[in-house]
Parts: structure tokens; sequence; C-alpha cells
């Protein structure tokens, strides 16, 4: 008799089965099997992951760079109508006429000690921090996460080494900027040169 509830599926022809499926009822998985499966899909994940994350970071630094670009494109603008460099770029009249909006660090944001911030010194001739209108150059630059100094092509400004500071060219960084930084620190954030670094900077 035919015992009530689940009835197990059953296989008469078990000589088209493989060996290991004939004797008995159809086997499973073994433990063994199924860590090795997790195994696989767990390092497979993690391969998508860290490409997916790495996929990202280029597509934030591209946006770092066509920002500066704008910004730059701007600041010529500027110096084109007022035979000087806007103190900062962060208020009138450089915001709203030059540019509506300013562009920000797609993170904008301070990561892991690292702050990615767009960075803009003005520098004058007249060696006094004040500027009073004769602001003639300027440094911009932005933190890029996929490249690790000039050996993996992170772009620098042709302001290089350990001199890489307009303060270092005989120009006094205006105040109202940011402060004086030097284009060859790692993160923008030092004045003095590193070995490797992330900071994209550009120059007149």
């Amino acid at each position: 008799m035919r015992s009530k509830g689940f009835t197990p599926f059953e296989i008469k022809n078990r000589r088209f089965l493989p060996t290991r499926l004939r004797v008995g009822s159809l086997t499973g998985f073994t433990l063994i099997e199924l860590l090795v499966v997790i195994a696989i899909i767990g390092i497979l994940a993690s391969i998508i992951a860290v490409n997916l994350s790495s996929s990202k970071a280029k597509g934030r630094d591209a946006r770092r760079v066509s920002d500066l670009k704008t910004i730059q494109l701007a600041l010529e603008t500027y110096y084109n109508d007022n035979q000087k460099y806007p103190v900062t770029i962060t208020s009138s009249p450089f915001i709203p006429n030059y540019l509506p909006t300013l562009p920000v660090d797609p993170l904008n944001s301070t990561v892991n000690g690292i702050s990615y911030t767009y960075k803009y010194s003005s520098y004058s001739s007249s060696g006094s921090s004040n500027c009073l209108g004769t602001a003639i150059k300027y440094h911009l630059a932005a933190v890029l996460e996929s490249c690790d100094s000039g050996t993996n092509g992170c772009p620098n400004s042709t302001l290089n080494g350990t001199s890489a500071r307009w303060s270092s060219n005989g120009l006094t960084a205006c105040t109202g900027s940011t402060a004086d930084f030097n284009g060859a620190s790692q993160y923008c954030n030092s004045t003095s040169g590193s070995l490797t670094t992330n900071c994209y900077d550009v120059v007149p």
C-alpha cells in the first residue's frame, strides 16, 4: 500500500543513469562539492566587485579631469576680461558670471583621511597676500583615485618636483583661496613633494 504524503520519484530504467546513480535512490551533492561551488562563487563575486569598484573610480576621475578643464576655461575667460585671476572661485563675480555653478568633486568628502575636494590657490607678485586685484597665477587641483604616481600615468602640471608651488617661484598665495600646496604632494595636501602622487593639478 502506498503511504500518504510525498511519493518519491522513481526511475525505472536505471541502466541509463551514471554508475554512481544506479544503486539505490538518487543521491545529491556531497558536502565537499557544495563547499567547492560556494568557494568558486565567492571568488567570482570578489573579482566582479573589485572590477566594478575600479570602473567607478575611473569614471569619477574622468569627471574630475573634465571639471578642472571647465573651471580652467572659465578662469581664462575671466582673465581676458579683467587682466587678472579671481582670488577665489567660490563667489561673485566668478560665480555666476563665468560659471553658473562651481563643479564639485564626485565624492566631495573625506574618505580614509583623504580630502576629495577641488583646490584652487591664486597668487600675486606684489608680495602681499591680500593680492589687491593682482592675482596673476593660479594652481587648480583634484585628487584622483585610480592613479599612483607618474608610473601609472597620473597627469601632472608643468610645475614639477619639490618646487611644484608658485610660492617657490617668487609669488605669494592670496588670502581667501586654498592654502598653498605642492602639485607633487601625494594628495595635494602638502607643501613638500612626494615620490608618489594622486594629485592632478593644472596651472595657466
